[in-house]
C-alpha cells in the first residue's frame, strides 16, 4: 500500500512540474534561469509605448499596433513577472524583467551590464538611430504670425525708404521660395480690421500652403494697434500645430510692442507697453510653449530695437527660442537682416530640432554622434545639444546647430543607452 501511494504521490507531482514548465514557456519566462533578477536587476529594456489597455486580456499587449514612441524603461525593483507577461504592480517604471541578453521588443539587445551610468559611452546601447538632415522625413510645422500694425508703415531704418511692410512682403515672398516643400508654412496676421482686434487663425500649416500665401502676401495693408498677446492666444487653436510627430513653431513678425487691449492701440509715453498688455503678451507664448508650440520673436526696425524692449525680450525667453545675446529676441534693422534671420531661424528648425521615434526614460541615456565624433550635452544652450523629455525633442544649438546648417556635418546619430 506505501508503495501504491509513493507512485500516485510521485505521478502527481511529475504532473504539476509539467504543468509549471508549460506557464513558464507561455509567459516567456526560461524555469531553467534564474529569475531573482526581475525584481532589483535595474537594467532598462525598450519596449514599444502604448496607446491603451489591453483588450482581450491575453498574453500579448494589443495596443503596439497602434501605439506611440517607444520607450527605455529602466527597471525598478518591483515584483518579478507574473504569468501574464506584464508587471501587475502597475507602476511607473517598473516594466517587466528581460534577464540575460535576450533581445528587447523594439529589435535591439537588452544587456545591464552597465545599468548605473546610462550616459557613459561603454553602456550599451538599446537604440540606435540616424537623425534626418534635410527635414524630408517630418516637414515642420512654421506658423507665421505677422504683425500689421500701423506703424508698418515707416521705414526699417532712418536710411530707408520703403516701408517696413513693404520689406516683410519681400522676405516672406523670399522665404516661401527657398523654403516651399521644406516646411510646412501656416498664416495670422494682426490686427484684424479695427484697431486692437486680434488676429485669427486664417491658415493651417500644410504641405500646400504656399500658392495660397503667395496670393495672401502682396494685398497686406498696415491698420490699428498691436494686439499681440490676444493674437498669439488664438493659435492655441490650431490643429496643425497640435501634431506630435512633427516640430512646432511660431514666428512672431513685430515691430513694436504690444499696444492692446488695455492701450488701445497706443504704447506709454516712454514707448513701453502697458504691464497689463505686456503680461498678457508674456503669458500667451509661455501657454504655446506648455502646448509644445515654441515662438522665435523677430523685431523689425530701429524705432523699436534701439529700446530693446523688456516686452520682447522676455516673450522671447519664455517662447523657448531666446538668443543667447544682450538682446534675447531677434533685431533685424534692414531688409538683409531680416532675409538673413528668417533663413536661419528657418534652418534652425530644419536643422538643429528633431522629434524622436522612441522615447528615453531621461535625457542621460541619450548620447549624440556628428561624424561619429560625440557631442556634449549643454544644458544651459550655447552649443552642442539637449534634450527635451516633455517634446521627445532633440535640439543643437550654437556653432554645432550652425555646422549643420551649413551641410557641414554630413552625418548625425543618436544612440540611447542601456
Amino acid at each position: 500500500m506505501k508503495t501504491i501511494r509513493w507512485q500516485v504521490g510521485a505521478r502527481v507531482m511529475s504532473l504539476l512540474v509539467m504543468g509549471c514548465l508549460g506557464c513558464s514557456a507561455k509567459s516567456g519566462i526560461d524555469p531553467a534561469a534564474d529569475n531573482s533578477s526581475a525584481s532589483g536587476s535595474g537594467a532598462v529594456v525598450c519596449q514599444p509605448g502604448t496607446g491603451g489597455s489591453t483588450t482581450d486580456g491575453s498574453d500579448t499587449d494589443d495596443t503596439r499596433d497602434g501605439a506611440g514612441p517607444s520607450v527605455c524603461i529602466p527597471q525598478g525593483s518591483g515584483p518579478s513577472v507574473s504569468g501574464n507577461g506584464r508587471d501587475d504592480t502597475g507602476q511607473s517604471g517598473q516594466g517587466p524583467a528581460n534577464p540575460g541578453n535576450a533581445p528587447d521588443d523594439t529589435g535591439g539587445t537588452i544587456n545591464p551590464s552597465n545599468p548605473s551610468n546610462p550616459g557613459d559611452p561603454a553602456s550599451a546601447i538599446c537604440q540606435q538611430l540616424a537623425l534626418d538632415l534635410t527635414g524630408q522625413t517630418a516637414s515642420p510645422n512654421v506658423m507665421l504670425a505677422v504683425d500689421v500694425s500701423n506703424s508698418m508703415k515707416s521705414p526699417i531704418n532712418s536710411m530707408a525708404i520703403r516701408a517696413k511692410i513693404d520689406d516683410t512682403k519681400a522676405a516672406i515672398s523670399a522665404l516661401l521660395d527657398k523654403w516651399e516643400g521644406k516646411v510646412r508654412f501656416g498664416w495670422m496676421q494682426f490686427p484684424m480690421f479695427d484697431t486692437c482686434t486680434p488676429g485669427t487663425l486664417a491658415l493651417e500649416c500644410d504641405n500646400n500652403t504656399t500658392g495660397t500665401l503667395r496670393a495672401i502676401v502682396p494685398f497686406l495693408f498696415p491698420n490699428g494697434g498691436t494686439p499681440t498677446g490676444d493674437s498669439l492666444k488664438n493659435l492655441l487653436a490650431s490643429r496643425s500645430l497640435k501634431d506630435s510627430t512633427r516640430s512646432n513653431f511660431v514666428i512672431l513678425l513685430t515691430d513694436g510692442v504690444p499696444t492692446c487691449p488695455n492701450g488701445n492701440g497706443q504704447p506709454q509715453a516712454n514707448g513701453q507697453p502697458l504691464p497689463a498688455d505686456e503680461e498678457l503678451a508674456v503669458q500667451a507664448v509661455r501657454e504655446l510653449r506648455s502646448a509644445k508650440i515654441d515662438t522665435f520673436v523677430i523685431g523689425i526696425g530701429e524705432d523699436l530695437n534701439n529700446t530693446s524692449p523688456a516686452a520682447l525680450n522676455r516673450m522671447a525667453v519664455e517662447g523657448g527660442r531666446a538668443r543667447a545675446a544682450a538682446a534675447r529676441y531677434y533685431q533685424v534693422n534692414s531688409v538683409d537682416q531680416l532675409n538673413t534671420t528668417l533663413g536661419s531661424v528657418i534652418g534652425m528648425v530644419i536643422s538643429c530640432n528633431h522629434i524622436l521615434p522612441v522615447r528615453p526614460a531621461s535625457a542621460d541615456q541619450v548620447q549624440v554622434l556628428l561624424d561619429g565624433q560625440p557631442v556634449a550635452r549643454d544644458v544651459l544652450h550655447m552649443k552642442g545639444f539637449d534634450y527635451d523629455l516633455f517634446r521627445n525633442q532633440l535640439t543643437f544649438y550654437g556653432p554645432t546647430c550652425d555646422s549643420l546648417q551649413t551641410g557641414q556635418i554630413k552625418k548625425a546619430e543618436v544612440k540611447i543607452n542601456c
